[in-house]
């Protein structure tokens, strides 16, 4: 659940939720912010990046990946191993960021 209140952004869900919920009636049904409107209507976050679901995004996350490289040497009995992540795309880096997590 906290993963999810972090992600607002990026999902369609209303980032401004929080906030009104105290300020708004508890007897009238919730209306969605602008924001919320807005993102649903276009299709993408303030940051220009496609809005997610939780499910895709989540899958999204899991794309990305650990290459082992193994390079050859002179000798026959020596190897060298390296490994490498793949390149964060810009919905990766935004979700890290806002997940506050270290790419490097």
């Amino acid at each position: 659940w906290h993963k999810r209140k972090a992600l607002p952004p990026l999902l369609f869900d209303d980032e401004e939720l929080e906030h009104t919920r105290y300020e708004r009636d508890p007897e009238t049904p919730a209306e969605p912010s602008k924001s919320a409107n807005k993102k649903k209507h276009t299709g993408k976050t303030n940051d220009g990046l496609i809005v997610q679901s939780f499910d895709t995004l989540l899958a999204n996350l899991g794309s990305r990946t650990r290459n082992r490289c193994r390079f050859k040497t002179d000798r026959a009995d020596e190897k060298t191993l390296i490994y490498r992540l793949s390149e964060l795309t810009p919905l990766q880096k935004k979700a890290y960021e806002l997940l506050n997590i270290r790419t490097q």
